[in-house]
């Protein structure tokens, strides 16, 4: 199927690589380094005029000119042969995973195992600044997740799922805002916790929040930062529930009932600075949002605390004020690893990557102990001679029925014989009892039973019921009318007793 572009030209695309419930996204035939994200249902008119404006009004992105899109922008808007809005072009990022794949131990060692540390500081510092590019244009994201976010394996960002993003349109009868619509809840910011997304109007706060969450995890293994150990009776609740009250485990005093997950603070594991940024964002900013960091301020302390990384004796690269080395800690030990991080340049030949943001003033180096290496200096960012490439994820070979063994069933085994007593011997009293008594006998014993049972109720059947003589209603109420049953049941019982009596007093 045909699509025209913004000037009325015909646009043919590849077969989607990528489908989602919303879209589809397929390469340009004329341009490999566009793709184009066609929507499988019509968006609403109001979408038009979103796009039209993003793509009019970009964020400055420095690093376009070393080829690399730190934010997968709209560029140009495509329609249907109807003339109505089917979807949009946007650069392609190649050789990229998802952000979920770099801060999973398990994914990461299998598609990027040459990420250390560093990679780490980073990837998260690249991300702080392409978020900053987005604010600094008056844009916000919403819906801050580790879906919407690629790795390189040169640490380079890209912002994906801008469609999404909350746009103000500025127009001369007023602003409109058209609103992100969609949100996960462990990267919610607790204010927005449980209210539809829909009907708020989001800050960059917000954005701060989830960005937090997400270096968080970049830097803890994973970690979440609300994964707590529930100190309180009943089942813990969920994550949203834990940002909506503040329960943090690292901050001190506590909000609640809740305490590092694994007993020690992982906040101990990352640079002091970058821990300070934590504190800020999760327990001071869970009732005032300026106390949250910024993106540009995450840049810069990231920026710091990468240059103070060392390198312990397996090449590991560590906090530097840290006396033990994590990866060191596990089972298996890594040779040792070159610190630099090369650069990832697509497209035809190579540049170096354009600083995300002005130069900051070094922040001041810490001096390690003696006993330890001296800090590792990160230089600039040099394009490698030979990229390094995404490791395929490995595909587990087709099941072959052929190759099962056949199950070869066991030979039939020799029936046990009965134990027999030995010659002259006795047996027990209640075994002897046992094989005397046959087992007709119980079958009579219940078959007597059942019929006395039967009998009893024949009895019962026969016996004449209790007659009332009628009363009319008009002349005794119904009060009355159980008053005058009750005493005549009390004379028949008396007369009864009396007779009884009677016979027992006959000589």
């Amino acid at each position: 199927m045909g699509y025209r572009d913004d000037h009325g030209n015909t646009v043919l695309l590849e077969p989607p690589f990528k489908t989602a419930g919303e879209a589809s996204i397929s390469k340009l035939s004329d341009r490999p380094d566009r793709v184009a994200k066609i929507y499988t249902d019509p968006p609403t008119p109001a979408y038009r005029d979103k796009l039209r404006w993003m793509r009019d009004h970009p964020p400055a992105d420095p690093n376009l000119a070393s080829g690399h899109a730190s934010v997968s922008w709209p560029e140009g808007l495509l329609d249907d042969e109807a003339g109505a809005l089917a979807g949009y072009v946007m650069p392609f990022v190649g050789n990229a995973v998802s952000i979920f794949e770099v801060l999973n131990v398990r994914y990461r060692a299998r598609r990027m195992p040459h990420f250390h540390r560093g990679y780490l500081y980073r990837t998260a510092r690249n991300l702080a600044a392409a978020i900053e590019l987005v604010h600094a244009r008056d844009y916000v994201i919403g819906d801050v997740n580790q879906a919407n976010v690629l790795v390189t394996p040169a640490a380079r960002v890209t912002l994906i799922d801008t469609d999404s993003f909350q746009v103000t349109e500025r127009r001369r009868e007023g602003d409109v805002i058209h609103r992100c619509p969609v949100g996960v809840p462990d990267y919610t910011p607790p204010e927005l916790q449980g209210r539809p997304f829909a009907d708020v109007d989001r800050t960059s706060e917000h954005d701060r929040f989830g960005l937090a969450v997400l270096i968080f995890q970049l830097l803890t293994e994973g970690n979440h930062p609300f994964r707590s150990l529930w100190l309180a009776t009943g089942d813990p609740p969920m994550l949203g529930e834990k940002i909506r009250l503040g329960y943090f485990p690292y901050a001190q005093p506590r909000r609640g009932p809740a305490a590092p997950p694994s007993g020690s603070s992982l906040l101990d594991d990352v640079d002091r600075d970058v821990a300070t940024l934590f504190l800020r964002c999760f327990a001071n900013g869970h009732d005032r949002l300026d106390q949250r960091p910024s993106a540009s301020e995450w840049a810069r302390v990231l920026e710091a605390a990468e240059s103070q990384l060392v390198q312990c004796a397996h090449g590991h690269a560590r906090e530097a004020h840290r006396d033990h080395c994590s990866e060191c800690a596990a089972a298996n030990l890594r040779p040792p690893i070159p610190m630099t991080i090369p650069a990832q340049h697509q497209g035809s030949g190579a540049a170096p990557a354009a600083p995300a943001q002005p130069p900051v003033a070094p922040f001041p180096v810490a001096v390690p102990p003696t006993h330890m290496p001296p800090p590792i200096t990160v230089p600039p960012i040099v394009p490698p001679a030979t990229p390094p490439t995404i490791h395929p994820a490995v595909t587990p070979p087709a099941f072959q029925p052929g190759a099962m063994p056949t199950v070869v069933p066991p030979a039939a085994a020799a029936p046990i014989p009965p134990l027999q007593p030995a010659a002259g011997a006795r047996l027990p009293t209640p075994l002897i009892a046992a094989r005397r008594q046959p087992p007709q006998r119980l079958v009579v014993a219940v078959m007597a039973a059942l019929l006395l049972q039967l009998l009893m109720l024949v009895h019962l059947a026969t016996l004449p019921p209790l007659r009332v003589p009628a009363v009319p209603a008009s002349v005794v109420s119904p009060a009355a009318r159980l008053q005058r049953v009750a005493e005549q049941r009390e004379m028949r019982l008396d007369l009864r007793l009396s007779r009884g009596s009677q016979v027992a007093a006959t000589p």
